[in-house]
This record gives structure tokens, C-alpha cells and sequence, in this order.
């Protein structure tokens, strides 16, 4: 009994999977913008959990087979500065708290509210407040199903850093 009560418990914690997800590949250049680019991102609290999640109705769930490597907050702030560096062609772009000399021409604060995968629409989505110097928006973002959960967060992901990248080139020359 005590033999599989612990191989229970040691193959148990292995059914889930851990996913590192990888920087955007495909990055489409915009005009180039040499400032200095202040960048910050902040997210709902639920997506720190390091999980995807995902929406039936009106019930948010998360995957419980599926692990993100980390957080969206630490992926997203990362990937939006690599991806601004280089759909800009700038490489001033800086993570807050700013640790340069001189301070950020244009500021970028990324809010995101919301971000899951709608089964019964079989899409991605996400809700996010940007907020370029003092101009603020309110964006809802959506992506098509890649067939399954993990590769149809991954295309959010890449279409908020696509997004956000277009609106600061038109906000930060």
C-alpha cells in the first residue's frame, strides 16, 4: 500500500507539462524610432499563476496539464522590449525602473487586464489598457485557435507585441 501511495504521488506531480515560451520570431520592422523608450508592464493577478488560462461561458478555468516556465508579466515585459528594439530598429528601449542617465522620451505602460483562450469562440483573447506618455487606449485583441490552448496563448502573446509595438511607432516619433 505504501509502495503505491508514493508512486501515486511521484508520477502524479509528473502529468503536467512545462513550457518555456520563446520569443516572437516573425518581428515586422516599422519605422525606425531612435528615443529612448521607457517600457513597463503590469497584469491581473490570476496570470501570475504561470498557467493558461481558459474561458467556458462565462467561468474562467486554467489548464492544470500545462505550466508556463514563467509568468506572463516577466514574459510579456521581456519579449515587448526585445520585439520594440527591433520592429523599431531602436536600441533604447528600457524596462522600469529605469536605471540610464537620462530619462525615457516616450513612456509605454502595458496593462494587461485580461488574457485567456475562449473555447466555445475558439479564439484567443485578451483585454489590455496601454498608455503611451498620456495618451491611454483600451485595446481588446483577439487571435484565431492554432489548435490547442498552449499555441493559441501563443499567438495572443505575439499579437499584443505586435499591437503594441505599432501603436508606440505612431505614438513615439
Amino acid at each position: 500500500m505504501r509502495w503505491f501511495l508514493l508512486l501515486a504521488l511521484v508520477f502524479g506531480g509528473c502529468a503536467s507539462k512545462s513550457y518555456l515560451l520563446p520569443a516572437p520570431k516573425d518581428v515586422r520592422p516599422l519605422a525606425s524610432i531612435q528615443k529612448r523608450i521607457g517600457v513597463t508592464v503590469e497584469v491581473s493577478e490570476y496570470l501570475l499563476l504561470g498557467k493558461v488560462a481558459y474561458k467556458r461561458g462565462n467561468t474562467l478555468y486554467f489548464d492544470e496539464e500545462v505550466e508556463l516556465a514563467e509568468d506572463s508579466r516577466s514574459f510579456l515585459q521581456k519579449s515587448l522590449i526585445e520585439y520594440l528594439k527591433k520592429s523599431l530598429q531602436d536600441p533604447y528601449v528600457y524596462a522600469f525602473p529605469w536605471e540610464v542617465e537620462q530619462m525615457p522620451e516616450c513612456v509605454v505602460r502595458l496593462e494587461v487586464k485580461d488574457m485567456y483562450v475562449d473555447e466555445e469562440e475558439r479564439e484567443g483573447v485578451a483585454h489590455v489598457e496601454l498608455m503611451i506618455n498620456d495618451h491611454l487606449e483600451n485595446l481588446t485583441i483577439k487571435t484565431p485557435w492554432r489548435g490547442d490552448r498552449i499555441s493559441t496563448m501563443y499567438g495572443l502573446y505575439e499579437a499584443v507585441l505586435e499591437r503594441v509595438a505599432t501603436e508606440v511607432s505612431r505614438s513615439c516619433r
